[in-house]
Formats: structure tokens, sequence, C-alpha cells
């Protein structure tokens, strides 16, 4: 399993680093968002950019939240 495998190993050069791709993903998906949902394109890349802001900000707010579930709350509750 040396060669490179894209749809196992999709990131490459970002190895440690994957989680950086989630910006230009969400920004592609608030392009097309924006493009099928407005309909001026006065504004179009202001409102992009927030969407982009928002979305990332809120899976940012939720990896936390579960990292602080999975490693705060969890080893503390009871075992049965």
């Amino acid at each position: 399993m040396i060669a490179y495998l894209p749809f196992l190993q999709p990131c490459g050069l970002f190895h440690t680093h994957w989680w950086i791709l989630m910006v230009p993903l969400v920004f592609g998906i608030a392009i097309a968002y924006r493009a099928t949902h407005d309909a001026t394109l006065a504004g179009f890349w202001g409102r992009t950019g927030l969407s982009t802001l928002k979305s990332s900000a809120a899976m940012a707010i939720l990896a936390l939240l579960m990292y602080l579930f999975v490693y705060v709350v969890l080893p503390v509750l009871p075992a049965n």
C-alpha cells in the first residue's frame, strides 16, 4: 500500500492539517448556494464571504463541543 490512494488518503500535502481544506469546500458551497438563491449579483461576494464565515464558525464550534463531550464529559460518566 505504498501507492497514492486518492479516496483513502486524499490530503497528500495536508497530512496533519487536513481540516484546513474545509474552508475552500465551504466557500465553493457558498458560491453555489448564493448563485442559485440570489436574484441579482449586487453584494454577491459579500454575502458569499459571510456565508463562508458563518458556516466555518459553526463547524468549528461543533467540533469544539464534540471534543469537549468526548474528552471531558464521557470519561466522567459512570460505567455500568
